[in-house]
């Protein structure tokens, strides 16, 4: 049998218009693998499913796990855990917090790899034991940071001239007029703001301006992080990309 790294999570529906939450395992490998008694485990430490003895993932085969409910993912953040025992194989975390890799999907899309095996995509139409939906991904950002105004300098974000924020975020070659590019800012709570603007087919940097005053009060003092996600047409994002630290001063 294949090492167990050759499975992965690769997509999972959080949120369904109908029936249960669902959690698809791909293996990359050219074996099969064993996977029985593998665990899928939630945010809080509660096993949602456990997978039955005898069950084996064929090479570039999947194996869907149906969770039995509808609900037992939270829609708007979570993590899900694949586990080999004791072992992480695998984990994503995803919504608006810090500490997540992806935003939550609409109702009825799902999170998914791009291609199967490949890059976190979230908002795609379902495709459970069969490949991904891959048309018309977006591309993700390489940076952000936070742009020099009038009363603050680069990558700083003055409360005291309550100086409007706003950040520009340098997106992916392939990125089209109609992609919408969305910046957020995390203190140390963290405290989340959210601006976005529409991106321009060949631009190489987009200026987010919707981040406006109520910014630099909300913020605590410290370091800020930024992240970056670009969202198509189609309402399928990117993961997060990081990009410059500011400071809130």
């Amino acid at each position: 049998a294949q090492a167990a790294s050759s499975v992965v999570l690769n997509e999972i529906l959080t949120n369904p218009s109908a029936g249960n939450e669902k959690v698809e395992l791909y293996n990359g490998s050219a074996s099969i693998v064993d996977i029985s008694g593998w665990t899928i485990v939630e945010a809080a430490a509660t096993t949602v499913h456990t997978v039955p003895a005898a069950t084996t993932v064929p090479a570039g085969g999947f194996y869907v796990a149906d969770l039995g409910v509808a609900s037992v993912l939270t829609d708007s953040g979570d993590t899900v855990t694949l586990k080999n025992g004791t072992t992480t194989v695998d984990a994503l975390i995803y919504g608006d917090s810090l500490a997540a890799s992806i935003v939550a999907p609409a109702q009825g899309k799902t999170l998914g790899r791009v291609t199967d095996g490949g890059s976190w995509y979230s908002g795609l139409t379902a495709s459970l034991s069969s490949t991904n939906d891959s048309p018309s991904v977006p591309s993700a950002p390489t940076g952000s940071a936070v742009k020099a105004g009038a009363s603050n300098g680069a990558n700083v974000i003055n409360a005291a001239s309550k100086a409007a924020v706003s950040v520009d975020v340098t997106v992916g070659a392939g990125s089209a007029a109609t992609d919408t590019v969305t910046a957020r800012l995390y203190d140390a709570v963290p405290n989340l703001k959210a601006g976005t603007v529409s991106g321009s087919a060949g631009a190489s940097t987009v200026t987010v301006s919707g981040l406006d005053t109520t910014v630099a009060t909300a913020l605590s003092d410290g370091t800020v992080t930024l992240r970056s996600f670009v969202t198509n047409s189609a309402g399928r994002s990117t993961g997060y990309v990081a990009g410059t630290s500011a400071t809130r001063d």
